[in-house]
């Protein structure tokens, strides 16, 4: 190639970067699209494109499973009810790239629906250059149990999962062994009055994750129903954490000896003391304040030195109530 076609070959790929970046900033809000596989046959999703997006990092991207109410063929359906009405709700301020397949069957792992989801998210992450760093999984009730399951066939290509109101179906030793060794985030929503199957299997599996060097976090609703998501996904905090999560970030967690402990009665006693104020009590391996007074003050401190820790409150509270955390490093105990 001679000094002529290799200017000409540096600037049309300049030119073709432009495009993928002036394309993506073109359309903003959501989109009806076709995906065609390699039988050719189309089948329908739906994307957002967030109307402003930082021009100098590589925009991140939520996959969102649907429940099994919003399955069917017309590819645009599996918005209509919890997740893309939230996201329509912040559309002019939603900080990433939102992709939505639909379900035709079932998120089982494995499932022409999976596989179809993966496809259509490697087509749309490399069409318009998404960091893969900062990839993402979320979906409601089967779609719930869709993130479980399709984290743990691909825990590689996610950062963070969300699933909300779904049960994980599959084995539990492998479904936290695939997590454990990516470090993976995790939020997961349900409500506390759900069937009690499901209660049992999120509250069982938090234990599972924590037990394996986890750090999920669970957000268990006092309410009476399966629909956690009108709440999950109106959840600000939720959006700015996803935010926060990468591949990378997790890598370099992992590589860290980290202090992540269940406070059991051994460990209680061995290794924390309590000092007052406070009304800390210990039954069935379970530590509890005692106190609801408004203001009240309790303290748990650990007895020896530890570099890196963290530490898991379960915080239970009435819909106008407040909870603060203080953190605060001392030189000496005594």
């Amino acid at each position: 190639m001679g000094l002529l076609g290799a200017v000409l070959a540096y600037d049309l790929s300049l030119a073709a970067g432009w495009w993928k970046v002036q394309r993506t900033h073109a359309r903003p809000g959501f989109t009806a699209r076709k995906f065609v596989d390699v039988n050719g046959e189309e089948f329908g999703y739906v994307l957002f494109v967030p109307h402003t997006l930082p021009a100098a990092e590589k925009p991140a991207l939520l996959l969102f499973l649907n429940g099994f109410g919003e399955n069917g063929k017309d590819g645009v359906s599996q918005i209509s009810n919890n997740f893309g009405v939230s996201v329509w709700e912040t559309r002019r301020n939603f900080p990433m790239i939102c992709l939505a397949p639909q379900c035709h069957d079932n998120w089982s792992s494995g499932s022409p629906d999976m596989l179809r989801a993966i496809a259509i998210l490697d087509q749309v992450i490399e069409e318009y250059g998404v960091d893969p760093d900062r990839v993402y999984v979320t979906g409601v009730s089967s779609g719930g149990a869709g993130t479980w399951s399709i984290a743990a066939a691909y825990p590689g290509k996610f950062a963070a999962i969300v699933p909300l109101s779904g049960t994980c179906s599959l084995s539990p030793e492998a479904v936290v062994s695939a997590y454990a060794e990516h470090d993976l985030a995790i939020w997961n929503f349900y409500n506390d009055g759900d069937v009690p199957s499901l209660v049992e299997n999120n509250r069982t599996f938090r234990e599972r994750l924590l037990d394996a060097g986890l750090s999920p976090l669970f957000t268990e609703y006092q309410q009476g129903h399966h629909d956690s998501w009108n709440a999950g996904y109106r959840t600000a905090a939720l959006y700015e954490w996803l935010s926060r999560q990468s591949r990378r970030g997790n890598a370099q967690s992992a590589a860290g000896a980290r202090f992540r402990r269940l406070l059991h009665d051994a460990s209680i006693r061995d290794e924390w003391r309590f000092a007052r104020p406070g009304e800390w009590n210990l039954a069935d391996g379970i530590l509890r304040c005692g106190g609801d007074t408004a203001g009240q003050a309790s303290n748990l401190m650990l007895a020896r030195e530890v570099a890196d820790f963290e530490l898991h409150f379960d915080f239970r509270s009435a819909s106008d109530a407040s909870c603060e955390l203080l953190l605060d490093p001392f030189d000496d105990p005594t």
